[in-house]
């Protein structure tokens, strides 16, 4: 009688986890691209257009190309700051790349954050709260809430496909097309 209850609490303490997908880290790899959609709303105002993303061993090199021209624009950051070029030509320069885009769109982007995000990581893991339902993320951060709906699997690894982003009426959407590195 023992060695069947000792069994069956042994069963139940057995909690399979509910990850169903292994992400694949980018922090060894020194370069990785991605391009899709990418979509930045304040809840009244917003726009849809291209991304094509590029981090090179520190060097960020975001492109965002909204239909017929209109809001396009690409950030160039490097640790000695950065440069938003809008799509008449005119060049911003900052040590923040945040506040750059923070201009452009009339709200405060958090840029760091977004940074991790893309990847499907937290910026500060510490603060953090990690949550995996099936094989969708959710990761609430600093006000923001992120989910994960779509991963799909590559050499050693999966990366998101679809990612959202929410803190109040503030949305950032992306859908990636394909992954490179």
């Amino acid at each position: 009688m023992l060695t069947i209850l000792l069994t069956a609490c042994q069963k139940s303490t057995q909690i399979k986890p509910t990850v169903a997908v292994d992400l694949l880290s980018l922090d060894h790899h020194s370069a990785y691209q991605f391009n899709g959609k990418m979509s930045f709303s304040d809840g009244q105002d917003g726009g849809t257009g291209r991304v094509t993303w590029q981090s090179n061993q520190g060097l960020i090199d975001a492109s965002l190309k909204a239909p017929l021209g209109s809001q396009s624009w690409q950030l160039i950051e490097s640790v000695q700051g950065a440069t938003l070029i809008a799509n008449g030509g005119d060049q911003l320069h900052s040590v923040d790349a945040g506040w750059l885009i923070s201009q452009q769109l009339g709200w405060q982007v958090p840029w760091q954050a977004l940074k991790h995000w893309v990847v499907a990581q937290p910026h500060q893991t510490q603060a953090a709260r990690v949550q995996w339902q099936g094989d969708a993320l959710t990761i609430e951060e600093a006000g923001w809430r992120i989910e994960y709906s779509k991963f799909k699997p590559y050499p050693g690894g999966s990366l998101p496909h679809k990612m959202v982003a929410r803190k109040g009426e503030y949305a950032i959407k992306l859908a990636v097309r394909n992954w490179q590195w």
